[in-house]
């Protein structure tokens, strides 16, 4: 499962490595939900994440469909996790 999570992250992320452990976190629990074609689903998110612009990409977690009514709580940890550079997961 955690290589699947990984693959599916490194397809549509290439920055992965030079993110922060937290960060990377949260693509790596995103590629577990999604895998490769769901995460792909989130262009805007991607993008954001490319960029350096982890707010915005934070935003697009809590704005989603996902974030507002299937799993608000986990995906507003993710979304702090973005914002702040924390995990209390490692």
């Amino acid at each position: 499962d955690i290589a699947d999570a990984l693959d599916a992250v490194r397809h549509n992320c290439s920055c992965y490595d030079q993110l922060s452990r937290p960060r990377q976190l949260v693509l790596l629990s995103m590629g577990f939900q999604f895998g490769r074609e769901g995460l792909a689903k989130w262009p805007r998110f991607l993008a954001a994440i490319h960029l350096g612009k982890f707010d915005e990409a934070a935003d697009h977690l809590t704005d989603s469909k996902a974030g507002r009514e299937q799993a608000p709580l986990r995906f507003k940890k993710l979304a702090n996790m973005l914002r702040h550079d924390v995990s209390e997961w490692i």
